[in-house]
């Protein structure tokens, strides 16, 4: 085991790496892309593929307590011979930012509605607990890609729907009708948790990483705007189309306690590609299939959750080393 973490040696009679586990077959990205589930709801565990992942997922049968009191439940084991922190990925998705983790040894605990109610991360139940996680130490990073949809600004474009938000109401337009307001309040909620879920993670030392359109009005909210006026903060911008989509999709990550020089790709052009050359594919209607692009542009690109979870790992090391530094300081 390495510095205390979750991170976990590969053991040589465990069987297949992770890193060696087949591409994922055809007709799951298939499902991916047009937004069904296709996994089981029971597998939100992901980790190098060892007898305790498969103990984790089996207590997770149970819920995520469960799940996390069997990371948490000391045992004197060759494996694991002290309490095993792990990674939280919340409104994951297809979850391959936790995949992406657990192939670099890392333990990650993916939190969806598509996992069932249980995942619903609008109750204030789920939220205080996870809160405690961060406060109990447990929890190495934390990605947070919340929800966009009452901050996105394609709503103020001309011929799209109506638009929730302006520069002069970040928190939401006057005389919305219920359905909207409903989303703004919504909206407004989860951001609230998810800076207090980022402000715990400075002052415990954990990696943190929220996750928005790079143009949402997340980022020129007034609580959003205070948190990264902190200098450990970071906002990165990271096109998609440098990790190998055809469409760019400029994103914005603010991070605390890892590098960001990994993940830092821009796009220079607006029409077409300078990696490739051939016109952006405009997130706009439907495909030849009737699916949204928006919708099979959502997940993160497999390139770009690689060099995330490299990120997580240098600053994971970063942080388990400052205490050795600060004792070596002093003995100077």
């Amino acid at each position: 085991q390495r510095g205390g973490g979750g991170r976990v040696e590969w053991p040589p009679d465990a069987g297949r790496h992770p890193g060696q586990r087949e591409v994922e077959v055809r007709h799951v990205r298939e499902a991916l892309c047009q937004g069904r589930p296709h996994r089981t709801s029971d597998v939100f565990v992901f980790g190098p593929a060892t007898a305790f992942r498969a103990q984790v997922r089996l207590a997770a049968r149970g819920g995520i307590s469960r799940a996390v009191a069997a990371f948490t439940a000391s045992r004197n084991t060759v494996e694991r011979p002290l309490k095993v922190r792990f990674c939280v990925e919340l409104f994951c998705g297809s979850a391959r930012w936790s995949k992406a983790v657990g192939r670099r040894g890392y333990y990650c605990v993916a939190i969806d509605m598509r996992f069932g109610g249980e995942h619903d991360l609008t109750g204030r139940e789920l939220q205080q607990r996870i809160y405690g996680w961060v406060q109990a130490a447990w929890v190495i990073a934390v990605l947070a890609g919340f929800p966009c949809t009452s901050f996105s600004r394609a709503r103020n474009m001309p011929g799209g729907p109506p638009a929730l938000r302006t520069s002069e109401h970040l928190t939401g337009l006057p005389g919305l009708r219920a359905a909207d307001q409903a989303k703004v309040d919504m909206g407004n909620s989860l951001l609230r948790w998810v800076l207090r879920l980022a402000r715990a993670c400075l002052v415990n030392g954990t990696v943190c990483i929220l996750e928005n359109p790079w143009t949402s009005w997340a980022w020129k909210m007034p609580g959003m705007v205070r948190l990264l006026a902190d200098k450990r903060m970071s906002l990165t911008r990271s096109d998609f189309c440098c990790w190998g989509t055809p469409w760019r999709k400029a994103t914005g990550f603010a991070t605390c306690n890892m590098p960001t020089h990994g993940f830092a790709r821009c796009c220079r052009g607006r029409k077409v590609c300078d990696n490739t050359g051939k016109p952006h594919v405009v997130l706009k209607g439907q495909n030849d299939q009737g699916v949204f692009w928006t919708l099979i542009a959502e997940p993160y690109p497999e390139l770009l959750c690689r060099a995330l979870a490299r990120g997580v790992d240098h600053g994971h090391c970063d942080l388990q080393s400052r205490p050795m530094a600060r004792i070596l300081g002093r003995s100077q």
